[in-house]
């Protein structure tokens, strides 16, 4: 296997996040782990978290964080990943060993297996066990990669981290030949240990257009025109860069554009903007776009479609597509909401509902404290 590499910039995130700004919300983590040992007692967890595409920020997000909570509770855990990136050692105990390779480590003494993906071998093992079987589905399987077969096992729930998306959902009925696995979940949950709240002070921009891929730029933008605010940027995948810098001259604005950001600067972006806009066209959907800046107190204002029907909170407004008034009359009330940031509603809403920490040990809690 080829050397892990880094998926946060460590040097520069420690440089710019103090350690006492990180203490405060790892110290949320060691409190749900709390809460599953004495909801549920000591447990010896043998863990599976394979995916052909294992090399993603966010799937590191979801991995980093069950494992950071599994070692807060003091579980015992054998976790085997094929993940192409590094961990974050500091915040992984001792009782979580990894494994990269193939290994066979001791299945005698197991209280349930946890699968991070959709899993034959999981469904198996948990079987073969007689053990409870957590089964997560945080991305989809790859289409051309051969169908599940094993049958869901009974009361089984598969936990989903993407509440709403129609694209997630039906994606995984197709990779499991429609079995019928019943799903609970959240819409996209977020590790908020990376994404720390603090004041940098005023603001940069009123404005963000959160990524331009299959989205309506331009209404984002003829918006930001029509709109109280002055400042505005628009980060963007390279190859729209063009076309949402001639929209923001059409529309006769100053539009700063991003682009190819990496997690840090990514953070520093949403940091100094007050309002992010996400104007998404279906079938194209976004649901990391609409989580992150919530975790970082920032409100959002987005597409009234069917999949963003779970973003209904104090920190969301959504506007129908072609309704540009609706959209106007938005980001003014948003901008006129933000004087002072964090904005509290969004803050609310993370901590409620985009929460790794609270999605896993909710998933946990309610599948080991039945047994089923």
């Amino acid at each position: 296997m080829r050397e892990p590499y880094d998926v946060v910039e460590w040097r520069l995130f420690r440089k710019r996040y103090p350690a006492a700004l990180l203490r405060r919300r790892g110290a949320l983590t060691r409190a749900f782990g709390r809460k599953l040992r004495d909801t549920l007692g000591h447990k010896r967890i043998r863990g599976l978290a394979l995916h052909p595409r294992h090399n993603q920020t966010t799937l590191w997000w979801y991995e980093q964080g069950l494992l950071a909570l599994l070692g807060a509770a003091g579980w015992d855990v054998a976790w085997i990943t094929d993940a192409a990136y590094r961990f974050d050692d500091e915040r992984i105990a001792a009782t979580v060993r990894i494994h990269r390779e193939p290994v066979e480590v001791d299945t005698s003494d197991v209280d349930a297996v946890i699968s991070l993906f959709p899993s034959d071998r999981a469904v198996r093992e948990a079987q073969q066990l007689n053990v409870p079987l957590v089964h997560f589905a945080i991305k989809n399987l790859p289409a051309e990669q051969p169908h599940l077969v094993e049958t869901p096992p009974a009361n089984a729930w598969l936990w989903t981290g993407f509440a709403g998306s129609v694209n997630f959902h039906s994606a995984l009925r197709v990779a499991t030949k429609g079995k019928p696995w019943p799903a609970r979940g959240a819409p996209f949950p977020v590790n908020r240990y990376y994404l720390p709240v603090r004041d940098v002070g005023t603001p940069r921009f009123d404005a963000l257009l959160m990524g331009s891929n299959a989205r309506d730029y331009d209404l984002a933008i003829e918006v930001f025109a029509r709109s109280s605010g002055r400042r505005f940027a628009a980060l963007c995948n390279p190859a729209d860069l063009a076309a949402v810098t001639a929209s923001g001259e059409r529309n006769g604005i100053s539009l700063d554009c991003f682009t190819g950001l990496g997690h840090v600067r990514l953070v520093e972006l949403l940091e100094h903007t007050r309002v992010v806009v996400n104007p998404i066209v279906p079938p194209a959907e976004s649901h990391y776009t609409n989580s992150v800046p919530l975790a970082l107190g920032r409100p959002v204002l987005m597409s009234r479609i069917r999949s963003t029907e779970p973003y209904d909170g104090p920190g969301v407004l959504r506007a129908p597509l072609r309704d540009q008034q609706a959209w106007v009359a938005g980001l003014d009330r948003l901008l006129s909401e933000t004087t002072t940031l964090p904005h509290e509603g969004a803050l609310t809403q993370a901590r409620t509902a985009h929460d790794l920490d609270r999605f896993f040990t909710s998933a946990l809690v309610a599948t080991l404290s039945t047994g089923d």
